[in-house]
């Protein structure tokens, strides 16, 4: 029985995973989309968007390499160590100078708060020029604190920023990397977005 409701769990999460990730195909470079530096041929960027579940955080992985570049947008839970793959978001420069992670809920049957991360495996290959976009909608994005929730909307309507940070370890995907050898390792930040002033 208390296997059935794992694996139950995880399906959920999984299926939950690949509703949010969805592989975009805009053109390379978009106005709206704030950078970070470009890293071994790699880089990330966030903006604001408007989805079908309502406002979006879109983030966007483009391939600015001359040749295809994987990426490793999720780990199996328990087989890869910790430290190997991390992809966080932060909320920054709001009126208290602090600077937050972002936490998403999953329901899932779990009932509570989890940091953001990824339970079902997937590597995305990614060809040159081309991006895999992130849609996660804003509903969904809060921090926590003793003092209660905030959701990450609301945050933003106060003056925080929005960056993301993505690391892959390489010698800690040693089995990704003979499968991929064209894998992403490294690390990178996006850009910082935030609300226009006069959506404030």
């Amino acid at each position: 029985m208390r296997f059935r409701r794992k694996l139950l769990v995880r399906v959920r999460a999984a299926a939950l995973v690949l509703f949010l990730f969805t592989l975009g195909s805009a053109r390379l470079l978009a106005d709206d989309i704030s950078w970070g530096s470009t890293v071994s041929g790699m880089r990330v960027g966030v903006a604001l968007g408007q989805g079908s579940a309502g406002k979006e955080l879109r983030v966007v992985f483009a391939n600015m390499a001359p040749t295809q570049r994987s990426l490793l947008i999720a780990q199996q839970g328990g087989r890869a160590p910790s430290t190997a793959y991390a992809f966080a978001i932060h909320a920054l420069g709001g009126p208290d100078g602090k600077e937050y992670v972002i936490f998403y809920w999953v329901d899932g049957g779990l009932g509570r708060l989890v940091p953001i991360s990824l339970v079902a495996p997937y590597v995305a290959a990614i060809p040159s020029g081309r991006m895999y976009e992130v849609d996660i909608p804003l509903k969904l994005l809060f921090k926590t604190e003793r003092g209660g929730n905030m959701g990450l909307e609301s945050m933003l309507r106060q003056g925080y920023k929005v960056r993301v940070s993505y690391r892959v370890v390489p010698n800690q995907v040693k089995r990704i990397l003979y499968d991929h050898p064209d894998l992403w390792t490294g690390e990178m930040d996006s850009g910082d977005v935030g609300l226009p002033l006069n959506l404030h």
